[in-house]
Order: structure tokens, then sequence, then C-alpha cells
């Protein structure tokens, strides 16, 4: 495909998401809404641009908690194959997250492709997570007590990010203490191609039309020829085990159980169990659920609520904490 009838394609679905963005806010509970959005430059990427922080805040922002240096910060990635999207999508989740650990729950507006392909998105969100270390007194932040959630490509920046911070100045690593990681149906293996998606769901015909996956790859992993599909920032699952070994040592994974990236993140989980037992991992399949379960209807809406909950209460344990251990579970499956 030329990258003219990608930037069409894409979007035209951008347009229709946006408005159904907009239409969901403006029509939903008001606690859904952003309490504020900052427009940042970026700096890291070579293509220069601005990056907009959407901030969900807790009762009683922005006075200081009692007996704390700051908020808590959860940082989110939105999901939408790295090409279409909206910080603010994912507002049910961040405005639980917001009140129920008190922390500041920021979503990040990354640059999408084909306009900005790899590596792009990746390095506004390393950008974002730096501005906000640097600044977290201006918005009275804790960010040694910093945990990151991201859904689908949002849930591959949730792993892929801290990979890239690894390398960002130590002055920028210094400001920023990343303790936990809260992940939604990631994409963690990029060497895998939609058929083998297709294959290894137990429900195929749940999975995305083969031209949205087809439509996403062309457009962030450009150009094609060459592209190494390896790298640790876009295939974190298969980062090496000196990079696995930095990251949080709280990690929290949910796979739906009809999804075709369920196998790349059984398989991550195996490779954590195995080689990294000091990390405390908690692995849950969603039983019943597709790709992008908790944002396609509110016939789910009571299983997205319980899974929400205790998304969060690993959160508050990783945001305060509290030591209980975490487990491994199948779904049943």
């Amino acid at each position: 495909m030329s990258r003219f009838y990608l930037r069409l394609k894409a979007g035209a679905l951008r347009q229709v998401y946006k408005l159904l963005i907009t239409l969901s806010l403006r029509w939903g509970p008001s606690t859904l809404r952003p309490s504020f959005t900052c427009t940042i430059p970026t700096t890291v990427a070579k293509e220069k641009g601005t990056i907009d922080l959407v901030f969900f805040t807790p009762e009683g922002y922005p006075n200081k908690p009692t007996r704390s240096s700051g908020y808590p910060l959860l940082v989110n990635f939105h999901g939408g194959g790295f090409c279409i999207g909206d910080p603010r999508e994912d507002a049910i989740w961040t405005a639980a997250a917001a009140r129920q650990t008190n922390a500041v729950v920021v979503s990040v507006g990354y640059r999408l492709a084909p306009e900005y392909p790899f590596p792009i998105g990746l390095e506004d969100c390393v950008d974002a997570l730096t501005y906000l270390g640097a600044n977290a007194k201006e918005f009275a932040l804790d960010a040694k007590r910093t945990a990151i959630s991201g859904f689908s490509a949002g849930g591959n920046f949730s792993f892929s990010v801290p990979l890239r911070f690894q390398s960002a100045p130590p002055e920028a690593q210094d400001k920023v203490d990343l303790r936990g990681i809260v992940s939604f149906y990631p994409v963690l293996d990029y060497t895998l191609k939609h058929e083998d998606r297709l294959a290894s769901n137990i429900r195929p015909e749940t999975e995305l039309p083969k031209m949205l996956p087809d439509l996403f790859d062309a457009s962030y992993a450009y150009p094609a020829e060459g592209f190494n599909f390896m790298s640790p920032y876009v295939s974190p699952g298969l980062a090496p085990d000196d990079m696995i070994r930095k990251l949080p040592d709280d990690i929290v994974i949910y796979p739906a159980e009809w999804d075709g990236l369920r196998a790349e993140a059984e398989h991550f989980r195996d490779r954590l169990v195995k080689n990294f037992p000091e990390k405390r991992l908690h692995f849950r399949v969603i039983e019943g659920t597709s790709h992008g379960w908790d944002k396609a209807s509110n016939r789910l809406a009571d299983k997205r609520e319980e899974v929400y909950n205790e998304g969060c209460k690993h959160l508050r344990r990783i945001f305060y904490d509290d030591e209980a251990p975490l487990t491994l579970s199948d779904g049943g499956s």
C-alpha cells in the first residue's frame, strides 16, 4: 500500500473514532471527562512536534496528600494499532485508577502512524515520561512512585517504553522510579503475523478483520524492507534478559481469552516465571472476551468493572508498598 493510501484510510478511521469518543464523553458521566490537558514539545524523536498529556486527577487535587511528597503517577498508553486511537478512550480505566488509587493519571497522546511510523510514537511516550519526572513538583507528583498501563498497542508501549527509558539520560532516569506495569491484551511479539495469531486464537472468528492489522502493520513498521521486527522496542517480549531484568518488579498482564495476542502473552509469562522469579507477576486470562472487549460493549460492563477494580488493587499495592502476593491465573482455560 502506498503511504498516501495508508494516510487516507487511517485518517478516515481516526475521524470516526474521534467522533465516537467525543460523543461518549459528552453524553457519559462527568467523572469520565479529563481534568485538564497539557501540550508539550517533543525532544527525543528527530521529527519535532507536540504531544498532548491528558490528566485525570483524584478528588482534592492539586492539594498534596497528607504525609506525602506528592501523588503517585500512572502513565497510560491507549491502543489503536499505533495508527488510530485517542488518549481519552481509556477514560473508564483512567478515571477509576485516579479515584481508587488517589493517583494522578496521565494518558499520552503520542503521534500516530503512518504519518509518524516507528519509533516516533514510542519516543513520544518516553518524552512524556521524562517530562513528567522533570516537572513532578509543578503537577504535585511523586514520580518515585510511577506505574505504567496500556491497552493493545499501548500494552506494547507499557513494556517497550520502560525498555527504551533504560537508555534515557541518567538525569531523566534519576527523577522517575518505575514501580509497576499493568498491561491489557498487549502486543509483545511483532515477528508474528496476522495468520499466526489467527491460528493461535481458539475462537478465530473473533479476530479483527484482516484489513485492520494489515493497515496497522504497514503504517507502523515502515519501511518494511529491512525493518527489525525483533527489536526490543518493537517486540518487547523478545527483549534480551538483561533488559527484561531491569523492568519494574511488579508486572500485571490481562490477556483476552479469544485473542490472537494471548499466545504471545503466555509465552512471555512462561519466560518471566522461568528466568525472572524475583518479579512479582500477576497473569490472568479474562475468560469469554476478545480483543478490546472492555471498549466494545456495555454487555461486559460488570466484567470490566471487576477487572479494572482488580487492576486498581494491584496499583494500590505498587504505590503504597503493600506486599500482598500476586498470582498466576489461566482464567480457567
